[in-house]
């Protein structure tokens, strides 16, 4: 149920659009992606971080992820913790978060605190703590985008994991577009601008859980993807 990456390939867009849905790949070393069921979007992408046995998911709640989670668990693989990037992603679980978490054996789940449920005790995903630093990972806060976070992974030179709040363009298309998405308008976007603008990382790889992500990113087109992406598109060239 995971097809480890061997012998070292770098991933393309047609070999991830090609993916078993529900199958996890190492596309990168210790970085897993897990292709979702196909829906009105096309289908959306999952990812875990892998150290030994130990990892972390991100954004794997869908009914689809869950034949490959158990995968995970009964060979030995020790889930950590299920980080949810949004409010979108929670409407595309297939239970509580009580269940994911019983269901990825009893791993934590980490969310925003906007969107943390009363009567279920979450981590949360607004700052960096052990495990997270652990995994190479900092979130970053998206405002105005109901619970929305960015995280990014120092590991191979940067990769940034979206969620919802990039967009990639759809996998039967030959051009590499980026957008904000189910993004709001007018004084609501204006934060959203900002936090692309002010983006500072340096990434190669940029995951977003909709559409195909952008692979061994180069300086130029890495600054052209996020002045774009700030003004509500980015295009690629």
């Amino acid at each position: 149920m995971i097809e480890f990456n061997t012998e070292g390939i770098a991933p393309t867009a047609a070999s991830i659009r090609d993916l078993h849905t529900g199958k996890f790949r190492e596309v990168l070393p210790g970085i897993l992606m897990i292709k979702g069921a196909k829906n009105p979007r096309g289908f959306d992408q999952g990812y875990g971080i892998l150290k030994g046995k130990d990892l972390v998911l991100i954004d794997i709640v869908e009914e689809a992820y869950k034949e490959a989670v158990e995968y995970l668990l009964h060979n030995g693989f020790n889930i950590k913790a299920i980080l949810i990037t949004g409010k979108g992603v929670t409407k595309d679980a297939y239970a509580d978060f009580e269940s994911l978490s019983k269901d990825a054996g009893d791993a934590d789940i980490y969310v925003h605190p906007d969107i943390t449920p009363q009567d279920y005790e979450t981590k949360a995903l607004n700052r960096r703590d052990e495990l997270l630093s652990k995994f190479d990972l900092e979130p970053h806060v998206v405002p105005g985008k109901e619970g929305q976070v960015v995280l990014y992974c120092s590991k191979h030179n940067g990769i940034v994991f979206t969620g919802d709040s990039a967009l990639g363009s759809d996998y039967g298309t030959d051009e590499l577009l980026f957008t904000r998405g189910r993004e709001q308008k007018g004084k609501e976007a204006f934060p959203v601008e900002e936090f692309w603008q002010g983006f500072s990382k340096d990434f190669d790889y940029f995951f977003p859980r909709q559409g195909k992500p952008a692979i061994e990113v180069d300086v130029r087109t890495r600054t052209s993807l996020l002045d774009r992406l700030a003004r509500g598109e980015a295009g690629l060239e």
